[in-house]
């Protein structure tokens, strides 16, 4: 066959024909499909749905109680972190029997009574869906209006006493003591903490409580948003400690009172 009549073969099969890239991706994801629940790595963990602005419309019990689904994975820790602040166990790799299996960056998964968040979806290259996933280590808790114990939103949150440099990428800085920087899904829910309106959302966190309001809001640097205008991602939050306010937070359910009530 002629080189032409080959590229007239291929062209009029188009959607039948594999490359060798392909074809060789394919395979060894059947080989890994094969053996995938017998593995010992082998876990059931839930998927916490994504809280969209019709989602949380619809369902508003959903910004304090997520809706799951189960999912089989295999959970493994990366053999090399290069974060400063990292505890090891505190990163996992997640493996997807199904390659296109959807996850995206910010999602929110939970095993082992505890919650992890989605921040990197091109963990290293493999033929498998793959993610990194990092423990949550906080919950901020917060409401739009009085009183306090309405309507309480909660985020699973990560957050960390360094900062990613702005000028140099991969690069982190050590914040101040009065200052934590937060990492929260890009949702329906997190895109209502307010950054300088009124001073910014306050948070009670720790036990006991302290105070955290608000300063720095970062919903581009890590935002996705598909053909659809639907955005996931990770909003970057700074916090600064500041002062309780005795007579009007609720430091029985953990909320904070806000200067823009």
């Amino acid at each position: 066959m002629s080189y032409s009549s080959y590229r007239a073969y291929l062209n009029s099969h188009n959607n039948n024909v594999l490359t060798p890239t392909q074809q060789f991706k394919n395979n060894l994801q059947q080989i890994s499909n094969d053996t995938f629940e017998i593995a010992s790595n082998y876990y059931i963990v839930k998927h916490h749905a994504r809280v969209t602005d019709s989602l949380l419309a619809a369902t508003p019990s959903v910004a304090s109680t997520p809706i799951t689904t189960d999912v089989g994975v295999r959970l493994s820790t990366l053999l090399s972190i290069q974060r400063l602040t990292a505890i090891k166990d505190d990163f996992l790799k997640v493996t997807f029997k199904d390659f296109d299996y959807d996850v995206q960056l910010g999602d929110i998964f939970e095993f082992n009574s505890h919650r992890w968040l989605v921040v990197n979806t091109s963990v290293e290259t493999s033929v498998t869906a793959s993610a990194l996933l990092q423990r949550c280590n906080l919950q901020l808790k917060f409401t739009e209006d009085e009183p306090l114990d309405t309507d309480i939103m909660v985020i699973d949150a990560v957050s960390s006493k360094y900062a990613m440099e702005e000028l140099r990428d991969g690069q982190f800085i050590k914040l101040p003591d009065n200052k934590v920087e937060v990492w929260v899904p890009h949702n329906a829910i997190g895109r209502k903490i307010h950054n300088s309106y009124g001073g910014g959302t306050r948070f009670l966190i720790g036990d006991p409580y302290s105070n955290w309001m608000t300063t720095s809001y970062d919903s581009i640097s890590r935002n996705r948003t598909d053909l659809d205008g639907n955005t996931q991602g990770i909003i970057r939050l700074e916090l600064e400690l500041s002062s309780i306010n005795t007579g009007l937070d609720d430091l029985t359910n953990g909320v904070a009172w806000q200067d823009y009530f």
